[in-house]
């Protein structure tokens, strides 16, 4: 065990690093995150990467980086401010292009 261990220091391939007792979040399991995001997105709209944070209660920096995740694979898209969910499936348009009949 490091001499500093019983202070919150780590040295880690020679740099130090200190923990604060408490202040550390819980990992959220695999898909978990996921989940909980693409659940604030469906039943708010569009939101900001800080806006699902807080209805979340994930990071910050995790949640961001989730909506740049889901959106690269089309999950959410990017709104006017933030990112949403794709629209629903849209009524279909006869092949001449119009809707009346």
């Amino acid at each position: 065990m490091d001499a500093h261990a019983h202070l919150g220091v780590f040295v880690f391939e020679g740099v130090r690093t200190r923990r604060s007792a408490g202040m550390r979040r819980a990992r959220t399991a695999s898909g978990a995150t996921k989940t909980k995001v693409l659940g604030a997105l469906s039943l708010d709209g569009a939101m900001t990467a800080g806006d699902v944070a807080k209805a979340t209660g994930l990071g910050h920096g995790t949640v961001s980086t989730t909506l740049s995740k889901l959106a690269k694979t089309g999950e959410v898209i990017k709104a006017e401010r933030g990112y949403r969910l794709p629209a629903q499936s849209e009524p279909a348009v006869p092949q001449g292009g119009s809707t009346e009949a």
